[in-house]
């Protein structure tokens, strides 16, 4: 019975989605007759809505990320409104130079760096402008020259010149008496006066080198820049040193310089209150602490600033020099405790190095001292002074002893002939040392 009634249901499932339980068949309905001379009918499209037609983006530039670089217009269509180092600022073309003036371009205000000039007119052969000879170590970089040091005393026509004249002003500083001071522990100011030769033009938005110029015993800062001299015995023949300076520098003999010419007495209006010792430390102390950080204060220098380290950092801008006592007092002193404030030193009749030869010696081959080269060490004695031979002897003694010094490189001797202990030997000194001095090695671009 069970099994009848599971068959009954199955057929009944199987009926219903067959489809097919009492559905009866439709027979297909006849297609119409087509009607008389009715043209064959033909579909017509559907007219439709034309399409709006989609609109065309406008093309905009997009704009410049906020810090992002404009790009620079081309060479020819830029202005050149300003140029760093030859190079537009703009657009990044580099000048050509088409012109100069005074050794600077006309158009971008590039000095020239004068990589060569002529031996004998000393006009470079780029921007045309007279340059004195570069005699780093005794040999000039733009023409291959050597420093020809005369042994004659300078004639007149040394001296004497139509160029413009540099002028010579009164310096006033504030130092103070060191003697003093270390005995009684007190303060002592003391206020002194220096000379000071400005070169023709001299122009405070240039740098200038310095050169201090000392002189020996009876003299003041006057005696340098001031005092007339006497080269040959004719009454009306005085010569200022002024004048030699103005002549050089506008020969192209050397570089336009300041020089500054201080009294090394501790009390310049009384000379006879003299004492060796004493006067030599206080000036020594004074030249250090007073006398260079008032001419950078003052004077537009290469040193950035005042102190020794700003002062150090330009040495090679500043020599000393000095005749007789002052020339002396590079052998007992300046050398040994002044050597990285300056790179140059002019020594004009005048050694006496016998008790400070070690100390020299030592000071100028330590480890301290290595990294302050002396470019230049110049040395000249009148053949007839009756300090020319232990001048001589002390300057073969030291060469002889330093290895960073080399005659006939960085170091020479000259013989005055014709020449005792007087201005005919220091101003040939002075001419001969302004041959080499400054000669500076080529900045890196």
């Amino acid at each position: 019975m069970r099994r009848k009634q599971i068959a009954a249901l199955l057929l009944s499932l199987a009926l219903a989605l067959s489809g097919c339980v009492n559905r009866p068949a439709r027979s297909p309905e006849p297609a119409p007759e087509p009607a008389e001379n009715t043209p064959e009918a033909t579909a017509e499209p559907i007219p439709m809505a034309p399409a709006e037609a989609s609109p065309t983006p406008a093309v905009t530039a997009e704009p410049t990320p906020e810090g992002a670089p404009t790009p620079p217009p081309p060479a020819e269509a830029c202005g050149h409104p300003q140029w760093i180092n030859g190079i537009c600022s703009v657009c990044g073309a580099e000048c050509a130079h088409p012109s100069w003036e005074n050794g600077k371009c006309t158009v971008c205000g590039t000095q020239c760096r004068h990589p060569s000039h002529d031996a004998k007119t000393l006009i470079c052969s780029v921007c045309g402008k007279t340059v004195p000879h570069n005699f780093l170590n005794s040999q000039c970089e733009m023409c291959g020259a050597k420093p020809k040091f005369t042994h004659d005393v300078l004639l007149r026509s040394a001296f004497l010149s139509d160029a413009p004249q540099g002028t010579v002003q009164t310096l006033t500083y504030l130092t103070h008496d060191y003697y003093t001071e270390g005995q009684t522990w007190g303060y002592a100011p003391l206020t002194k006066k220096m000379c000071v030769y400005l070169p023709y033009g001299y122009d405070p938005s240039e740098k200038y080198d310095v050169m201090i110029l000392v002189h020996g015993t009876g003299g003041t800062e006057t005696y340098w820049l001031l005092d007339a001299q006497q080269i040959i015995p004719e009454p009306g023949f005085g010569v200022t040193t002024r004048e030699l300076l103005d002549k050089a520098m506008n020969s192209g003999w050397c570089r336009k310089m300041i020089v500054a010419t201080p009294c090394f007495y501790r009390d310049g209006s009384n000379r006879d209150d003299f004492e060796r010792k004493r006067d030599e430390e206080q000036f020594l102390l004074e030249l250090q602490n007073d006398i260079l950080p008032a001419l950078v204060n003052t004077y537009s220098t290469y040193a950035s600033g005042p102190s020794r380290e700003e002062i150090s950092a330009a040495r090679n801008h500043f020599a000393y020099a000095g005749l007789s006592l002052g020339s002396i007092y590079v052998y007992t002193s300046v050398m040994r405790e002044c050597l990285d404030l300056f790179a140059w030193f002019g020594c004009f009749s005048g050694s006496e190095a016998r008790e400070y030869m070690n100390a020299l010696i030592a000071a100028l081959n330590s480890e301290e001292y290595a990294h302050y080269p002396i470019l230049y060490f110049y040395n000249s004695a009148g053949g007839s002074d009756s300090m020319f031979a232990e001048h001589r002897d002390d300057y073969r003694k030291l060469v002889a002893a330093v290895p960073a010094l080399t005659d006939g490189k960085n170091a020479a001797f000259t013989e005055i002939r014709a020449a005792s202990h007087s201005y005919k030997a220091w101003g040939t000194g002075l001419y001969n040392f302004l041959r080499v001095v400054f000669a500076q090695p080529e900045e890196p671009n």
